[in-house]
């Protein structure tokens, strides 16, 4: 089983939740610890950074490869609209153009038609790539991810 706790409700307006440690008064709330309570289950679990990307795929093949058992893998991470209020973006983010093959990539257009990032953007005239500057939050992973290494951080 997946889970991901990104600690917001984003659907909702970013209203708390039993895993953001307030109530909708704005008082102090004791955080739901989904760990303990999977493992008070019987479940295995892992909990990884899901920005963690070799990391997070490595954790996620061991745990398919057990024979027995529930296996749990949590993919933590604030949610990055609600850190991107907090704090500066931690890169800034470039699709080389050159580099980007669009549609003859083989990749399927991974960066904006699977992984869907709304800071990558598809570009119809030029059939490649591009980086809305207004909406990344510089988060980075889409220059993991890219197969022709054509994104990257700056």
């Amino acid at each position: 089983m997946l889970l991901l706790d990104n600690s917001a409700t984003a659907m909702t307006g970013f209203q708390p939740h039993p895993g953001t440690g307030s109530t909708a008064t704005g008082e102090t709330a004791p955080i739901i610890d989904l760990k303990a309570i999977c493992e008070a289950l019987g479940a295995c679990v892992e909990l990884v950074d899901p920005f963690d990307t070799e990391g997070t795929v490595a954790t996620l093949l061991r745990l398919i490869r057990m024979e027995r058992g529930v296996k749990v893998l949590i993919l933590k991470r604030e949610c990055a609209l609600v850190s991107g209020k907090r704090q500066k973006k931690l890169f800034q983010v470039e699709v080389d153009q050159g580099r980007c093959l669009g549609e003859a990539c083989g990749c399927n257009r991974l960066c904006t038609r699977i992984f869907k990032c709304p800071g990558l953007i598809w570009d119809g005239g030029t059939g490649k790539a591009r980086v809305d500057e207004a909406i990344c939050n510089g988060c980075g992973v889409c220059a993991e991810i890219c197969p022709a290494s054509a994104i990257r951080k700056v």
